[in-house]
């Protein structure tokens, strides 16, 4: 980042972040608390460029604030005597609280990091003075709220900006790039290459509007909206499975019917042409060849027309779901009123890592344990900054596979941190004999901070170093310089850091390959827990389970995508048929729905088929272990009992498994089960 490419934007929210700071700190020493830098380094962790952000984690850092110094002044004066045993307490409790922040997944999991090392920050600094521990957390409370009121006074009274903005553009973004690759693939079928090189650009974008949607949330006040903007979101969440299930059919049509396509491309233009104009105008009529009965096409095998059919019903699925994203995105933007008809849906289902959770849990559990019981062995008296900056280390980076480097990262900020606070310690401060000399010594500081804490990926580069500076200079009423005490104050950061990455790499660290292996086995369990036939006719439950499984498969494709990326090419290839999975979801949750339906000897027929098949997802085939000859054979022993009904149901069922059959790659090629066309990962 230069100053070239710096906007108004940037330099508004520096100059708001260290307006809010200063004013933190002239509050603080007003008020005569004891560590006034914990109020100015609140509101560099609160500060955000959007109010919505600004409110949603100033809230979430309140109340973990407010619990950790709770359980803080419950824990100490109770087990001081016993310092083991205070060891393990506040350990456990930061470990609990990490294990639920990774299982939440929410931007509420802030909350419980916050409960989690708060106790560390009031209970192992009072380790050697118990007595002060309800002023010490009463204090901690009152400057951590003092920085989140400043932040959120300076943000709502200058300049506020809303994140709704932000979101719609994220999803008129997403919906651009979306609809760019659809125009290619219905002009140039199969369209196979087109779908591989968005879909993994896609699928990130879009689990990043998952927590954007709840910052927005908080930028305004009509509950018909906030349900509307869910409500969207999960919309499009289902345009990617769509479009891979289209794209699926057309492969099938293009390899075993080519004779098809010139008749299907009047078609394709049609619906290509009804989604371009439909961004920019009222709801259109669908295309009036996807209302049409038949295909113009001599000769056809009753395979191939159920194929169409079953394209052509997917086509209209799409054209009905894109019109409803555009109709309600339009209705968002000219604060209409939502139709009451459009209640938000219930909240997506989330993959969460029980295990990998666990492990992130132990080792901070472990690390803080052992840098407490050398603190305590050694009489080391700066041990408890070590011992506390373990934990919030450990805890800020435990949902990355392998946190070392990025621990190792914020090392070196911090530690950079720490010499300038050094630096301005013993030779800018000194000379500020007022609080107009302190804030403009400050700002040579903060308004450089400001400028790239507003940047995602310098955020967490500026934290740390700006960690470093304010616990080195631990501003106080008066000036206070003690050379070795500052040293040995950067050297405990330092320390407790280092080991916290040694044992992460010890316990933790995992690789991309082990989590995306991970990841692709839930993924073959949620689709088997899809074709298991539910016992009693479809009901809430049995479909709201089906929707949890579908909505974990999706959940699931981004952090794939993510992970993929660290793969070798061969890995790569594989693995990118995961990408299919939520297609193949769809199609399994659609025929449990309809199973129930049936006549007894259909339904007995089609239950056979879909307990075989939950049985071959449930034993975790890896990519080119999977046999498809019974799953073939099984397709074509449904079709033949179930040519006979000529009714809406039977025609419907035949088309899913259709469907279905166009991710089972053909017998005479040697490629993974249910694969992705051979391309790259996208």
């Amino acid at each position: 980042m230069n100053a070239f490419s710096l906007t108004g934007g940037d330099w508004l929210f520096a100059f708001k972040t260290a307006g809010a700071a200063l004013l933190a700190l002239f509050v603080a020493f007003r008020w005569n608390l004891p560590q006034p830098y914990w109020a100015l380094l609140t509101v560099l962790i609160v500060a955000q460029p959007y109010t919505g952000m600004v409110r949603s984690k100033a809230l979430y850092r309140f109340v973990g604030t407010f619990i950790g110094a709770s359980m803080a002044v419950f824990l100490v004066p109770r087990l001081v005597n016993m310092p083991q045993f205070l060891t393990l307490a506040l350990a456990g409790w930061i470990a609990l609280c990490l294990y639920l922040s990774l299982i939440d997944g929410t931007p509420r999991s802030y909350a419980f990091i916050l409960a989690g090392y708060t106790v560390a920050l009031i209970g192992f600094p009072s380790v050697t003075s118990p007595q002060n521990i309800f002023p010490t957390a009463v204090a901690r409370v009152e400057e951590v709220c003092l920085g989140i009121l400043s932040t959120f006074v300076i943000n709502e009274l200058f300049f506020p900006r809303s994140a709704v903005p932000l979101y719609d553009s994220r999803i008129r973004r997403w919906l651009e790039q979306f609809l760019g690759a659809t125009m290619k693939i219905l002009q140039e079928p199969p369209g196979s290459g087109s779908l591989e090189s968005i879909r993994h650009r896609l699928s990130i974008d879009l689990a990043a509007l998952d927590p954007l949607s709840v910052f927005a949330a908080y930028d305004t006040a009509r509950s018909d909206h906030i349900g509307g903007m869910n409500r969207l979101r999960e919309l499009i969440r289902e345009l990617l499975p769509l479009l891979t299930e289209i794209v699926r059919h057309l492969e099938v049509l293009d390899r075993d019917y080519p004779g098809t396509m010139p008749a299907l491309r009047p078609l394709l233009e049609e619906c290509r042409s009804w989604m371009e104009q439909t961004v920019h105008h009222a709801p259109l009529p669908l295309p009036v060849l996807l209302k049409s009965p038949e295909m113009a096409v001599p000769d056809l095998p009753e395979s191939a027309d159920r194929l169409i059919r079953s394209l052509k019903t997917c086509l209209i699925s799409l054209c009905n779901l894109w019109e409803d994203c555009h109709d309600l995105r339009r209705d968002l933007r000219g604060n209409a009123a939502i139709p009451g008809s459009l209640k938000p849906l219930k909240p997506p289902s989330s993959h969460r890592d029980h295990l990998l959770a666990g492990l992130s849990a132990i080792a901070v559990f472990i690390t803080v344990v052992l840098i407490a019981d050398f603190w305590i062995w050694t009489e080391w008296p700066d041990g408890a900054i070590a011992t506390m900056m373990a934990a919030v280390v450990g805890s800020f980076f435990a949902a990355m596979d392998d946190p070392v480097p990025a621990i190792v990262r914020f090392l070196s900020f911090m530690t950079t941190g720490s010499v300038l606070g050094i630096l301005t310690l013993f030779i800018l401060l000194p000379m500020a004999h007022n609080f107009l000399d302190l804030s403009l010594v400050l700002s040579l500081v903060l308004i450089p901070a400001g400028l790239f804490l507003g940047k995602p990926e310098y955020a967490i580069p500026v934290l740390s170093f700006s960690i470093g500076f304010a616990g080195v200079l631990a501003l106080s009423r008066s000036y206070s310089g003690h050379f070795a005490h500052s040293v040995n104050t950067a050297i405990a950061q330092n320390t407790g850091i280092f080991l916290m990455a040694i044992m992460t790499r010890l316990l933790r660290s995992v690789g991309a390959d082990w989590s995306v292996r991970r990841l692709y086995r839930s993924d073959l369990s949620d689709l088997a827990l899809l074709a298991r036939p539910s016992p009693a006719p479809s009901t809430d439950t049995a479909n709201g389970e089906g929707e949890a499984a579908l909505g974990r498969i999706i959940d699931r494709t981004p952090q794939l995508a993510i992970r993929l990326q660290a793969l070798t090419p061969e890995e790569r290839r594989l693995y990118s048929q995961s990408f299919l999975h939520p297609s193949i979801g769809r199609i399994l949750l659609d025929v449990s729905r309809l199973q129930h339906s049936l006549p007894g000897p259909d339904r007995e027929h089609l239950v056979r088929f879909l307990e075989g098949l939950s049985d071959v997802f449930r034993k975790h085939p890896l990519p080119g272990q999977m046999s498809f000859r019974a799953l073939r054979k099984g397709i074509r022993s449904l079709e033949d009992a179930l040519s006979s009904g000529h009714d809406p149901l039977h025609r419907n069922i035949l088309e899913r498994l259709t469907a279905l059959e166009t991710f089972i790659p053909p017998e005479d090629r040697n490629v993974s089960p249910l694969s992705a066309t051979g391309g790259s990962a996208g």
